[in-house]
């Protein structure tokens, strides 16, 4: 690459080729994503620019695992409507099974080109972070196009070791698309709700403050309004968003006995696969609040209804909970 062709159609194509046939690890980690870099590197001064293109093309390849990026149209039958996929995930080897090999290959590419630019991402690729794949979206866009969006960002955002760069993306492109963002956790597809709740997730795990304040308040507002006629499908969304956050708990700290209470709620619920995904998140957040005397007052909130934000009927199994965690 120290002489760039003209034309780097020829040259760009090879180089997608081999993310979807490359299967060895070694020569991903040491050759592929370096190749990718560096035409990232020397590409950035070019007229026109084929960063975007490149970028939709590793975008693309990320939605060629069914497993890691689930088909909305294959979640789209009555009995699979009200599963809870991160559930099964965590019910069976699915979520432990490799990536599709370009798919494992782009995410790796992705963290690579984030990871060895860090602050100077912004002048190599800006079109990498500065949102300008998010603008390409349509505002109402529900299909396969924003979800591997969403699924793009959620790759990344790990990746980018500039904190002003992390913060600035939350502020100027999700923020404004949260509303969106939280509507489609509320959809009747398994698939849609658990991309978004990935998503949230894996942004959350590394901006805990700036993300909270995004989703906390629309989401505890989908547990409580048992009204609306789309309750049944909030109470999905919120179950799939709570058990991802519950795997990055240890992420949490500070906020766990908050969301422990939006878990609990769940937990009554007549959904069987809601109760399931509740309780196990509940379970995993129990195990890292802080249990001494002088910080228990999440205990006391869970027996003083008047001290809690979230007011409802404790059931029997949600007794059981309690009472088994102050035995604790």
């Amino acid at each position: 690459m120290e002489l760039l062709p003209v034309q780097l159609t020829p040259l760009i194509k090879p180089l997608m080729d081999t993310i979807e046939s490359e299967n060895s690890s070694q020569i991903a980690n040491c050759h592929l994503v370096n190749a990718f870099s560096t035409l990232i590197e020397r590409t950035s001064s070019r007229k026109p620019c084929p960063h975007s293109k490149i970028l939709r093309q590793l975008m693309l390849g990320l939605g060629q695992c069914d497993q890691w990026s689930p088909k909305a149209h294959k979640w789209n039958e009555q009995p699979l409507l009200h599963n809870i996929i991160s559930l099964e995930q965590s019910e069976s080897s699915v979520g432990d099974q490799p990536l599709a090999i370009k798919a494992r290959n782009c995410v790796k590419v992705l963290r690579f080109i984030c990871a060895k630019f860090g602050s100077k991402i912004v002048e190599t690729c800006p079109e990498m972070v500065n949102g300008h794949l998010w603008d390409m979206i349509k505002e109402n866009d529900n299909g396969e196009e924003f979800l591997l969006l969403l699924d793009y960002f959620g790759v990344i955002f790990p990746a980018i070791t500039d904190k002003q760069i992390r913060l600035s993306l939350i502020k100027e492109k999700i923020g404004p698309k949260i509303p969106h963002i939280m509507a489609l956790l509320v959809n009747t597809n398994p698939a849609i709700r658990f991309r978004v709740a990935r998503f949230l997730s894996n942004l959350t795990e590394i901006e805990i403050c700036p993300m909270l304040r995004l989703f906390f308040q629309p989401l505890s507002e989908m547990i409580s309004d048992n009204a609306s006629t789309s309750a049944e499908w909030a109470i999905l969304g919120a179950s799939e968003l709570l058990l991802r956050l519950s795997t990055i708990a240890s992420k949490l700290l500070g906020a766990v006995s908050l969301i422990s209470l939006l878990a609990l709620r769940c937990i009554g619920d007549r959904n069987e696969s809601i109760r399931a995904a509740a309780a196990l998140a509940f379970r995993q957040f129990v195990a890292l609040l802080p249990l001494e005397n002088r910080q228990n007052h999440f205990l006391h909130e869970l027996f003083d209804d008047n001290k809690s934000d979230h007011k409802s009927e404790i059931t029997i199994l949600q007794n059981t909970y309690i009472n088994s965690f102050s035995l604790v």
